[in-house]
């Protein structure tokens, strides 16, 4: 006796936008509110006949953006700070489970992002002693929707593990919702 199982299992790959809203936890316990950034790049889908399973891999550029005003409680001699752009090199690597309909899908994500910081000259302001790491590892979760088989309309959160900023008062460690499009071929 034999079984035949359909072997359709899908590769896509297309363009991602998105915007992102990022803010940084510190270690002392006070959190830096949000600022709007952009998130762009190329997105690799590999789905399997089994069950939905699969993963999806993207290559992102992403910008973040926050601003430090008034007391931080650092201690340190003057704690005024702003970050403008950190631009960012994205590279999440997730494991994907799709549940398809004729018309619509509904999936979830998770797994490990990798970051790349791009631009060095991020720190505006006037405290002394901040240590920039130029790599950042953390971990997505996400959920969204597909249209039509192409159009897919994504929501995640993102926890740094480790911190993008230090000083020898505490450390910085990034927090990031994103809302996202892709469309995939």
């Amino acid at each position: 006796m034999t079984i035949s199982i359909p072997a359709n299992a899908q590769f896509k790959i297309g363009p991602k936008v998105g915007i992102s809203m990022s803010s940084f936890d510190y270690s002392n316990g006070k959190d830096i509110s949000s600022k709007t950034g952009i998130t762009a790049g190329l997105l690799c889908e590999y789905i399997s006949p089994w069950h939905g399973l699969g993963f999806d891999v993207a290559l992102m550029y992403e910008s973040r953006r926050a601003n430090w005003e008034k007391d931080m409680n650092t201690d340190l001699e003057n704690d005024k700070l702003t970050v403008n752009n950190m631009e960012y090199i994205n590279i999440p690597i997730n494991l994907k489970w799709k549940y398809s309909l004729p018309v619509i899908a509904v999936f979830a994500t998770a797994g490990p992002q990798f970051s790349f910081l791009a631009d060095k000259s991020i720190i505006a302001g006037q405290i002394t002693g901040i240590k920039r790491n130029s790599t950042e590892i953390g971990f997505n979760l996400g959920l969204g929707v597909e249209f039509f088989k192409a159009l897919q309309i994504s929501a995640g959160h993102y926890w740094a593990t480790n911190p993008i900023l230090e000083t020898n008062a505490g450390e910085w460690k990034a927090r990031t919702w994103t809302i996202g499009a892709a469309y995939l071929f």
